[in-house]
């Protein structure tokens, strides 16, 4: 974000919106890609700025001071930035359950505080050592810590008692996350024409656990305490290695080939006590001590055509992957090829009207905490497990878009993804009153969609930007239930005024109706924010946001045959909040472009 506010227009030579990423990217990538192309420019100078944001409501405060410089030295481009954010929450929560087999109800309100910091730091540096070969390398930190309290009161209520507890979870987590990039880039036309050789490498370690206590009052029984704790150490580290060929043939045809590999390593171990006579003795969840890698091994080639009114991208990526380990039940040993197609055809001579039509099947690894069977205790009567089980679920994606005038579009797609990975919430198999919120393979998603954007300049001082998007949803939660459907609407509709005196005001409006996803039900939500900003000088951004104005609460509901789960929060992120902030940014020299490290690491699945 940084860098694209730095950008003048005057720098940037083509933008490309790529809806859905090709073969060239990773089998998981399922998104799309914004590709901006600069003006080489090779003066000599330094720019960059400083910033200062920080956001305050009853239950968050939050701080972000960051800074970035970018320099051309010669035949070198430097970076470096960094940033810190300490931050604290306050949230609520109540809860109720309805024990349906039992003939008996769960109420329960909690608070949570929570108090966390993080800082990271980033820096790079390309290297033209000629006309035809880069070097580049950069290196990435980042550190979260946190501590959470949470405190909470729950009654139990059946035929034959009632049970009060009022428990304290203190929790810290600890994260340090290295990363490092090597490219070497090497143009062998003038057409366009390059080889690349990337390397990454990504190193975390997370600390974690949590000292707990609970008191119960049990009539006729009488009252006892509970002290139990756990302590959770993980280790990450992912290197891949990447050799790409794009070859451009003429202005019609182009060819991308390359294979990549990747190394995938997991450690994880935790251990549960609890204590008993002023000793800490092995509690009834089990202790584990696991570890595994995973390898994955690919091969890609995607040709690209442009004749006249027509355009085509297709492409075919094969991913073999093996993952083994001990300690926990993952052995997995499978390929799949994952193709993708792109046909566009221009209505005019002129392009401003068009239709493109696409297919892709990507991938969805689970995260390695999902993979993760770490005991978290929510709630007295709820905890959060992952599940090294999961598979992964693949999605084939059809999509139809028409653009008018350029600007205007209406897409109509279809996901149908086998074995989706979700979040529910099962009832534990030795205390039907205790609930595990988990990951689960889902048999079948289907999302059938209809999307429409609708930008709009009304005047020259007011734009007005609306997407709206409708949902037909089909899934299936086993494979021996029946396939139910479920319908919903989700809407973005943004204002900007360009005033005098270099003052714009932003709103914006983003909402949804109920959702439905695995067996949570999901209750809809409108965000109001309003946004003005004041340029001075061209140096110095003041900016004063009032963000979820209408201050809604979320609820949800978990249902099964034997339970239904009501919970309702608020407060941390979802409260009315102010936001201020100031940036300067400043330059020395003659204006330049900063070149970026190109990654093929993805660390996406550390979150």
């Amino acid at each position: 974000m940084r860098y694209i506010q730095q950008l003048r227009a005057e720098d940037i030579s083509k933008i490309e919106i790529v809806p859905q990423t090709g073969a060239d990217y990773d089998a998981s990538s399922s998104g799309g890609i914004i590709k901006i192309s600069t003006r080489r420019r090779l003066d000599n100078g330094v720019m960059g700025s400083v910033r200062m944001y920080s956001s305050q409501s009853k239950d968050m405060q939050h701080y972000n001071p960051s800074a970035s410089v970018n320099a051309r030295v010669g035949k070198f481009d430097l970076s470096a930035s960094a940033w810190y954010s300490p931050h604290k929450t306050d949230w609520h929560a109540t809860e109720n359950t309805s024990y349906h087999t039992a003939n008996a109800s769960m109420d329960a309100s909690s608070l949570q505080r929570s108090k966390y910091h993080s800082y990271g730091t980033s820096l790079s540096a390309v290297a033209e050592l000629n006309s035809k070969h880069t070097l580049g390398a950069s290196f990435d930190f980042w550190s979260n810590d946190s501590d959470e309290n949470n405190t909470s009161s729950t009654l139990y209520r059946s035929e034959v008692a009632e049970r009060l507890s009022e428990s304290l979870f203190k929790t810290y987590s600890e994260h340090e996350t290295y990363n490092a990039t090597l490219n070497y880039i090497i143009k062998t036309d003038t057409l366009g024409s390059k080889l690349k050789f990337i390397a990454d490498y990504t190193h975390r370690d997370t600390r974690n656990g949590s000292d707990n206590s609970t008191s119960i009052s049990q009539l006729p029984m009488p009252q006892f305490d509970s002290l139990y704790k756990n302590d959770n150490n993980g280790l990450f580290r992912v290197a891949t290695m990447t050799a790409a060929r794009e070859r451009t043939f003429s202005q019609h045809w182009t060819l991308k080939y390359g294979a990549k590999y990747t190394y995938n390593e997991i450690n994880s171990a935790a251990q549960y006590r609890y204590q008993n006579a002023g000793e800490w003795l092995p509690s009834v969840v089990d202790d584990y001590d696991i570890s595994y890698a995973e390898n994955i091994a690919a091969a890609y080639a995607v040709a690209s055509m442009h004749y006249g009114r027509w355009s085509a991208v297709v492409g075919l990526r094969g991913e073999y992957t093996n993952t083994n380990g001990k300690g926990a039940d993952v052995s997995q040993s499978y390929f799949s090829l994952f193709p993708n197609a792109n046909l566009s055809f221009a209505l005019d001579k002129q392009g401003k009207h068009s239709l493109v039509a696409q297919y892709s099947r990507t991938i969805s690894r689970p995260s390695f905490w999902a993979l993760t069977p770490q005991r978290m205790q929510v709630s007295d009567y709820t905890y959060q497990t992952g599940n090294p089980l999961l598979d992964p679920s693949y999605t084939n994606t059809f999509s139809l878009t028409g653009v008018v005038a350029y600007k205007y579009s209406i897409t109509l797609s279809a996901h149908l993804q086998q074995d989706a990975i979700h979040q529910m919430i099962v009832a534990d198999e030795n205390d039907s009153r205790m609930l595990n919120l988990t990951y689960a393979n889902l048999p079948d998603i289907c999302n059938y969609s209809v999307n429409v954007s609708l930008p709009v300049t009304l005047t020259k001082w007011w734009d007005w930007t609306t997407n709206l998007t409708g949902i037909l949803m089909e899934q299936r939660l086993t494979a021996d239930s029946p396939i139910t459907t479920h319908t919903m609407a989700t809407w973005y509709t943004s204002m900007t005024f360009k005033l005098p005196r270099q003052f714009f005001i932003d709103t914006s409006l983003y909402g949804f109706t109920n959702i439905v996803e695995s067996n949570a039900h999901i209750k809809g939500l409108n965000f109001l924010s309003v946004s003005v900003k004041k340029k001075i000088k061209d140096n110095w951004t003041l900016v004063c946001d009032v963000n979820n104005i209408l201050n809604q609460k979320q609820t949800l509901a978990f249902r099964q045959d034997d339970f239904t789960r009501r919970i309702t929060t608020w407060g941390g992120g979802n409260s009315t909040s102010v936001r201020l902030g100031v940036s300067w940014s400043f330059k020395s020299g003659k204006a330049f472009n900063s070149k970026s490290i190109e990654k093929g690491g993805d660390s996406s699945r550390m979150e």
